[in-house]
């Protein structure tokens, strides 16, 4: 076997498994990108509040104050809410009703503020009749 023979072999040894191993390469890079893809897919769903989910939330603008404003927030399929606002004697400070669209969320603003130590209620229900509430001393 003389050299240049050896050396012919070698090169069409080299030439084959290059093949087979880019086209390895090409498969797990291919593999990746899919599963990257993918799996950014089903984490963006799951941390989307609105993807799936029916719920709304409610808090005070600011609750170390007297104001009695709240925010509604909605993420839920109801978009009609009704409002209750009323002291420990049960009379009533404030009601309505505000329309707000999913993946929102609107501050209800109250014009009579709270007395300093003075007991409020807030009950808010959406359209299905599900109720949620937040006090304030």
């Amino acid at each position: 076997m003389n050299t240049t023979t050896l050396l012919h072999q070698t090169k069409q040894f080299l030439r084959a498994h290059a093949k087979k191993e880019s086209g390895l390469v090409m498969f797990f890079i291919l593999l990746f990108v899919i599963g990257t893809g993918t799996l950014f897919g089903v984490v963006s769903r799951g941390l989307d509040p609105d993807a799936g989910k029916d719920w709304w939330a409610l808090a005070f603008v600011s609750p170390k104050s007297t104001s009695l404003s709240f925010i509604i927030g909605n993420h839920g399929s109801g978009t009609t809410f009704s409002y209750t606002v009323t002291k420990p004697d049960k009379s009533v400070v404030s009601t309505g009703s505000v329309a707000i669209a999913k993946g929102t969320r609107d501050i209800v603003t109250v014009a009579t503020p709270a007395a300093a130590g003075e007991k409020i209620t807030v009950t808010v229900t959406d359209a299905i009749g599900k109720k949620k509430e937040i006090y304030r001393q």
